[in-house]
Parts: structure tokens; sequence; C-alpha cells
């Protein structure tokens, strides 16, 4: 609705995150869809901390957002945060194994990349 009336959908909050972070965040995979498929939402927006909305749904362990973000070509699944943590670094450290196993089976995700204390994804006690 606020899309239709001219809202800016890259409009942020006082934390840096976009419509689409904060579709992401709460579940919200409906209004995930119609802003992925508009040409004027940046799909890698970050928020303060350098998190993505694919990090933010990660972070919920909301599999199915998680998936329709990693399917679209323009999400990069290895953007590193303000730590240094990649989206499989979250997914690792908050316990969500499915969403683990996700990120695990997309092409491009790099298991090796470091975060800030020089700890890959595979470092973290299961």
């Amino acid at each position: 609705m606020l899309l239709a009336c001219g809202c800016d959908p890259e409009t942020r909050d006082s934390e840096g995150r976009t419509l689409l972070a904060l579709a992401a965040t709460h579940g919200h995979l409906e209004a995930v869809e119609l802003l992925m498929d508009r040409d004027d939402v940046d799909v890698n927006s970050t928020d303060s901390g350098s998190n993505t909305p694919l990090h933010m749904a990660v972070e919920v362990g909301d599999y199915e957002v998680v998936q329709l973000l990693m399917d679209d070509e323009r999400v990069d699944v290895n953007w590193p945060n303000n730590n240094n943590s990649t989206p499989l670094h979250i997914a690792v450290m908050m316990g969500h194994d499915e969403v683990v196993r996700l990120l695990l089976a997309h092409s491009e995700i790099n298991i090796n990349s470091k975060d800030k204390l020089g700890w890959t994804s595979l470092s973290y006690p299961a």
C-alpha cells in the first residue's frame, strides 16, 4: 500500500534498514517478493552494521525468506557485515541448521571466509 502511494522503497529507519530488510527480518514473505520484483530496490542494501536483508533473514532463521532471497542472482550470499561475518557465519552461530544446509547448497557460497576473529563458519561449535 505504501509503495502504491509513492513511498520510496529505499527509505531507511534510524538503523539504516530498508523496507526489504524489515520485511525479511519479520518474515513477511509476500512483501519480500513484491519488493524484490522492483527495479528500484537494492537487494543488497545494508544497515548501520553492514547487514543485508539476507543476513537478517538468516539471523531469525526464516528458511522461506532466505530461500527466496538466495534464488535472486543479484543477492550476494557472501557479503561480510561490520564483523566480517557472512550469512553462513550467522546461520551457524544461531544454530539454524536448515538454513545452514540451504546456504551450503548455493554454488557461490564461500565456506572459507573469515570473520573479524579470523574464524570460518566451520570454526564455530556445532
